[in-house]
Parts: C-alpha cells; structure tokens; sequence
C-alpha cells in the first residue's frame, strides 16, 4: 500500500521547503512527492529541484508546467504523474502535523470500503500562530 503526496505550486518559494520538511518528518513516511510547479517566476521551481536533490532519500517528482493552467490542472498533472495507491492533496503552503499520514492510514485500514477520507484544518498565521 503506497503513499503518495500531489502538491501543485505557484509562485510558493515563502513556504514550500516548511511544507516539504513536515511532509518528510512525519511519523509514517510517505513513498513518493508528486510537484506539479504551474509556471512560477519567483524561483519555486528552482527551489523544488534543489529540495528534491538534497533529499534522494524520498522519490519526490518536480514537473514544470508550460504556461499556466490553474490550480484544477496544476492537481491533475501531478495526479497523472503518480503512481501511489493513496494520494494526498497539499497546499504549497500547508505545514502538516507529524501524525497526519499516520492517522489517515488508520483510518483507511479500518474502514477499508471508504472511497474519500478528509479532515479539518487549524488556519493559522505565517508564523503559525492560531487565528
């Protein structure tokens, strides 16, 4: 049973290697990070490649769109670059808490029949701090 993650970016330097590094530190480790960049110009495709060199230990997958196609498309060409069982949809700009994966994994091997698991969200600050 694989695990993977689709993260579509643009434009998300700020954020993206916070994002990647609570990916990477969870407590189940996922098998494969799927980025589809949708035509960034502030050096967040740059800045994935670099992160994805640095950390050979996971297959993490940097596709560089051309042109822009939106967030629906920027999803879907990650989607179609994956090959996981389980897939993740992220946010470049979300932290994720160091259990999540662990969690969900739980909850699909209890309830194996289950087409969509989702849960709720904590809207913080750029510093993390609760809203």
């Amino acid at each position: 049973m694989s695990v993977g993650v689709l993260l579509a970016t643009f434009n998300g330097k700020k954020y993206i290697e916070e994002q990647l590094d609570s990916i990477l530190s969870q407590t189940v480790a996922v098998d494969e990070i799927i980025i589809s960049d949708d035509g960034s110009s502030d050096g967040t495709y740059e800045s994935l490649c670099e992160y994805a060199s640095k950390n050979p230990q996971i297959n993490i997958k940097v596709i560089q769109n051309t042109g822009k196609h939106g967030p629906s498309k920027n999803f879907e060409n990650a989607f179609l670059n994956s090959s996981a069982d389980y897939l993740f949809f992220c946010d470049q700009d979300d932290v994720w808490k160091e259990n999540k994966v662990e969690i969900f994994m739980d909850a699909v091997k209890k309830n194996p029949d289950c087409g969509l698991y989702f849960s709720d969200a904590d809207v913080v600050d750029e510093n993390l701090s609760l809203n």
